[in-house]
């Protein structure tokens, strides 16, 4: 914006110039300026709107080049508000599932601590009743109900001993489940922070380039504002010169104020 207030005052200080350029020539214009005059006048006065034709029609260019360009920039925002809605619907459902594994881990760590206290209690059963065999074989032989006992001690041992190798082995497969889900929690947890890195990126750039539309739509509006100008002042150039060539004088040259 500095730099087009800075060409509106150049704009200015150029009409003045030219003006006073001009009325040099035609000082004495209302009653008696020669040919000579009238001639420099008029050629000034048709480089003068060569100029501004040129500069319009650059200005036109502008328009029409900063307006493609601004168009080209609303569609990549537009891919970029795409792709980031797409990454936000993929992270939502990538939070969803990290809340589902985290609760299913949960369930699964309770499921398997209720299954070490089953075996730690099993445990302590074949044991108990490994020493209370172990006590019975010192007498059995000599008290009859004793090896009764024995035999009943024997077949508890056995039932315990095996429930055991079956609740063991379900323990051990079960750590091969807890690993494997494991694994997926921390994948999914990864995927889930690249997803929020990946959002911020596109956010990020979603803020870069609207501050380059934000630039871009105001050079399109100078260009518009220099398009009008110039092409004023082509009118105005024209108008003084059919004046000249019509009547032969002009009084002192006015123009009328234009700005960019």
């Amino acid at each position: 914006m500095e730099q087009s207030r800075g060409e509106s005052a150049n704009f200015g200080r150029l009409i003045e110039q030219r003006l006073a350029e001009l009325n040099i020539y035609l000082q004495d214009a209302r009653n008696d300026a020669s040919a000579f005059e009238i001639d420099i006048a008029k050629i000034k006065l048709e480089i003068w709107m060569k100029e501004a034709k040129t500069k319009k029609e650059l200005a036109e260019h502008e328009v029409a080049t900063y307006g493609a360009l601004k168009s080209d920039l609303l569609d990549s925002e537009s891919q970029l508000y795409d792709k980031m809605e797409t990454g936000e619907k993929a992270s939502g459902e990538l939070s969803a599932r990290l809340a589902q594994l985290s609760s299913r881990l949960t369930s699964f760590e309770k499921e398997t601590n209720d299954l070490n206290t089953e075996i730690q209690s099993l445990q302590n059963q074949y044991n108990e009743a490994r020493k209370k065999r172990e006590k019975a074989s010192t007498w059995y032989y000599m008290i009859i109900p004793g090896y009764n006992l024995y035999l009943a001690l024997d077949a508890e041992i056995n039932a315990s001993a095996e429930r055991l190798q079956t609740l063991k082995r379900r323990l051990e497969n079960r750590e091969h489940t807890r690993q494997a889900l494991l694994d997926e929690v921390r994948q999914t947890r990864q995927a889930f922070l690249n997803s929020q890195d990946e959002s911020s990126k596109y956010a990020s750039a979603i803020a870069e380039l609207k501050k380059t539309l934000l630039e871009i739509t105001d050079k399109i509006s100078e260009s518009k504002k220099s398009l009008v100008a110039w092409n004023e002042l082509y009118i105005q150039y024209g108008t003084m010169k059919q004046e000249l060539e019509i009547n032969g004088t002009l009084p002192p040259c006015f123009l009328k104020q234009i700005t960019i």
